[in-house]
């Protein structure tokens, strides 16, 4: 009885502290194998698109680069809303209008990386000069929205001839580098 009951805890023993560990090593270093094994296979999957993830990193850095050409330039919103009312002033002049007045609203912050600079230009002229202004602004390399149109007939008393007296107001984008290193 005592061989037997010494053979009975010499098999649970052995089965408790041999067998069971190398059951639970061989089954983890099979699930490791199994890992490493699909890692490869996604990373040999990577390597083989390696051209097109490429191609595709060159064309999203293009579309960025070309956006942020579009934007006003200037290290802060101040600098960024004066380079919008000498822009609005250049495309007023270009296009053969009068420049009244030329406002840019550059006060404020926020923490958004593209902030929005609004401008209003006042302008006087012909409806011929009115459309070839509202062309350069939708046209023109920096991206600028329009939010209000507003004309009204007017009177030159200097040149003697009926024209025109236009409001826009428009918005443009800048990147926020205020607080950036």
């Amino acid at each position: 009885m005592v061989t037997v009951g010494a053979v009975v805890t010499l098999v649970a023993l052995t089965a408790t502290y041999v067998v069971l560990p190398l059951a639970r090593r061989w089954s983890d270093r099979e699930a490791r194998i199994t890992l490493r094994a699909e890692q490869l296979s996604r990373l040999q999957g990577v390597l083989a698109e390696e051209a097109a993830i490429r191609a595709s990193l060159g064309e999203a850095e293009r579309q960025r680069r070309e956006a942020e050409d579009r934007l006003l330039r200037g290290g802060t919103r101040a600098v960024a809303g004066s380079n919008l009312q000498l822009l609005l002033n250049r495309y007023a002049t270009e296009a053969g209008m009068e420049v009244d007045r030329v406002d840019a609203v550059a006060a404020g912050a926020g923490d958004e990386a593209v902030q929005r600079i609004p401008a209003r230009i006042t302008v006087r002229g012909d409806l011929r000069g009115l459309v070839e202004l509202l062309s350069r602004v939708q046209e023109g390399t920096v991206l600028l929205a329009v939010d209000e149109l507003s004309v009204s007939a007017a009177t030159s008393a200097r040149a003697g001839r009926d024209g025109l007296t236009a409001t826009i107001g428009v918005h443009g984008f800048a990147l926020s580098r205020e607080g950036s290193p």
